[in-house]
């Protein structure tokens, strides 16, 4: 899996009141889960039919890690000057 950097941990991974479902912690510290795609598939049936704690789908995943656009519109929203 990719690791996940501490800023894009805490400006989209934690996203307030939206928590990604993609995000794993790894050996080595967080990691996104979109890396893997049997795994990914996995964690997006489980968002369709309500099984998750986790409900947000916070960026495209690897390689880019772009936000999603209903992150960034928070965050302006907000006015939270990171998005």
């Amino acid at each position: 899996m990719n690791a996940i950097s501490e800023k894009h941990l805490r400006r989209v991974c934690l996203a307030e009141g939206r928590v990604c479902a993609y995000l794993m912690l790894g050996p080595n510290g967080p990691e996104c889960a979109k890396a893997d795609q049997a795994l990914a598939a996995v964690i997006a049936e489980r968002l369709a039919n309500g099984a998750m704690c986790a409900k947000g789908d916070n960026c495209s995943g690897p390689p880019e890690f772009q936000p999603n656009l209903d992150i960034l519109i928070f965050k302006i929203l907000k006015n939270d000057e990171t998005a």
